[in-house]
């Protein structure tokens, strides 16, 4: 009895280690995110073009419509990477958020 009382206790404490990674994981790519917004954000701020163009599909709504406001390049190889870059993150965010998920 001792021992599954012990072995209960291991398994509650790995899960709550577990938990906190999740967590740290999830803030960090949140906050990896919002870095990467603001960095694209300059890059673009420096490329103004008049060129039409479609807005990225993957960037962010809020983003997406503060791009086309400014008048901000809209297509062509660097918004390809931005797209990437993009995609990665919220690959990255969504593991983190199922990791926590598993873990609560």
């Amino acid at each position: 009895r001792m021992d599954r009382e012990a072995s209960h206790q291991r398994a509650a404490e790995a899960s709550d280690e577990a938990a906190l990674d999740a967590e740290a994981t999830a803030a960090a790519a949140a906050e990896a995110g919002e870095s990467l917004l603001v960095q694209i954000f300059e890059h673009y701020s420096v490329l103004r073009s008049e060129r039409e163009g479609a807005v990225p599909v993957l960037l962010p709504s809020p983003w997406r419509r503060l791009l086309a406001d400014c008048g901000i390049a809209r297509s062509g190889p660097a918004v390809r990477r931005a797209e990437l870059a993009f995609a990665k993150a919220a690959v990255a965010v969504s593991a983190a958020e199922r990791a926590l998920t598993l873990h609560t």
